[in-house]
């Protein structure tokens, strides 16, 4: 048997092989298998046929991938993060909101401090909660409703900004905002003392006998 002859037949078994697998029919060996002719010619036609359809299904899965993969990432960029699930009512009755205080001298070194109404509670926690955005874009007021919703649960909840990377501030990094934000803490803990709740000390918030653990 010749080198080609042994080329071929071990095409024609390989490629009816996985055509098996895929569930498709096709004979199991050479001789007699409709799909692959003896002659050279038909041979080059079945392969350049292989490879056409074998593009297209390559052009076609990557087409796909490609619009899922936007498709998707359009629609979280459209749509609410939390789809609602983090939303209460929100008056005088859950809690107060003291906006834009100052952490430092940098345009952006504010945050917003969310102070529960009820003050039956015996403790009360406090999340800091900093906005999403990649240290490139967001704003705390971006977070209003998860706030809102950790007020109304009873924390003492803080939403940061931080100086972001853009082109007019182009020396922030992940390294400076994340000092602005370790040098935040404290003003939120000294802010924390001028409202209703009673004051902080040894890192609790008190207020005759109740407090809140930072």
């Amino acid at each position: 048997m010749s080198r080609g002859n042994l080329s071929y037949e071990f095409f024609a078994k390989t490629h009816c092989m996985v055509a098996f697998v895929c569930n498709t029919w096709c004979c199991f060996g050479a001789a007699g298998c409709p799909r692959f002719p003896q002659s050279a010619a038909g041979r080059h036609t079945v392969w350049g046929e292989y490879s056409v359809k074998l593009l297209k299904w390559g052009l076609l899965y990557t087409a796909a991938f490609l619009a899922a993969f936007v498709g998707s990432a359009l629609l979280k960029m459209n749509s609410a993060p939390t789809h609602g699930k983090y939303k209460a009512h929100w008056d005088d009755t859950v809690g107060t909101v003291y906006t834009d205080l100052s952490y430092g001298t940098g345009a952006a070194n504010k945050f917003d401090l969310y102070v529960p109404a009820d003050h039956s509670q015996e403790s009360y926690g406090l999340v800091v909660y900093l906005h999403a955005g990649g240290f490139t874009a967001g704003d705390k007021a971006d977070d209003a409703e998860m706030l809102q919703w950790l007020c109304s649960k009873g924390y003492v909840a803080a939403g940061i900004n931080y100086t972001l990377f853009t082109e007019e501030t182009p020396n922030a990094s992940v390294y400076s905002q994340s000092e602005e934000i370790k040098a935040a803490i404290p003003y939120v803990v000294a802010a924390a003392t001028q409202y209703p709740l009673g004051e902080w000390s040894a890192g609790t918030y008190k207020s005759n006998s109740r407090k809140a653990g930072v």
